[in-house]
C-alpha cells in the first residue's frame, strides 16, 4: 500500500485504477491506484465540490458556480 500528502479539504473519487482529487485552491490532480504515482495535473481545475466520474470525464463545480469536465489522460 501507498500513502501521498493531498493537502487538507480535497475531495476525491476513485474510479478506472485512478484516484482523482480536487481542492478549492489547488490544481486537480490524479494518482495511480497501484503506487500513488502522478499521471496528471490540471493548474486551472479549481474545485468547490466533491467530483465525479460519468463515462470519460470527471466533473466538479467550481467557486464562481461553474461546472468544469475533465477528460483523464488529456
Amino acid at each position: 500500500l501507498w500513502r501521498t500528502e493531498l493537502g487538507e479539504g480535497r475531495r476525491v473519487v476513485v474510479g478506472d485504477g485512478t484516484v482523482y482529487g480536487v481542492h478549492y485552491d489547488a490544481p486537480a490532480v490524479a494518482l495511480d491506484t497501484e503506487d500513488g504515482s502522478e499521471l496528471w495535473r490540471v493548474g486551472d481545475a479549481t474545485a468547490s465540490t466533491t467530483p465525479a466520474l460519468a463515462g470519460e470525464y470527471l466533473f466538479f463545480g467550481t467557486g464562481t458556480g461553474q461546472v468544469r469536465a475533465v477528460e483523464p489522460g488529456r
